[in-house]
């Protein structure tokens, strides 16, 4: 396999993994963290923002936010400490 092919596929491999391995955890560790008044700021918070509309997502956690964001047509970026992994989105 060439470089290319092994780095998306690693890549589509992580993605996978954590969009799978981590929310569990994170709800585990940390509590479900996804709240009305939480949703009811971003929802505020993307009104704001120009449409279409590239986001930072630092401390993503487990992603719960990103379909309100991709649902509004931004595309984004999320990285977060714990996992050490950046996401892109569009």
């Amino acid at each position: 396999m060439d470089r290319s092919a092994w780095l998306k596929e690693k890549r589509r491999s992580t993605e996978a993994r954590m969009d799978t391995l981590w929310p569990p955890l994170y709800d585990e560790k940390w509590g479900n963290y996804s709240n009305d008044s939480q949703r009811q700021f971003i929802q505020k918070l993307l009104a704001l923002l120009p449409k279409p509309g590239a986001i930072l997502d630092a401390a993503c956690g487990a992603g719960r936010y990103w379909p309100m964001l991709l649902g509004q047509g931004h595309t984004g970026e999320g990285d977060d400490y714990h996992h050490l992994i950046v996401r892109k989105a569009a």
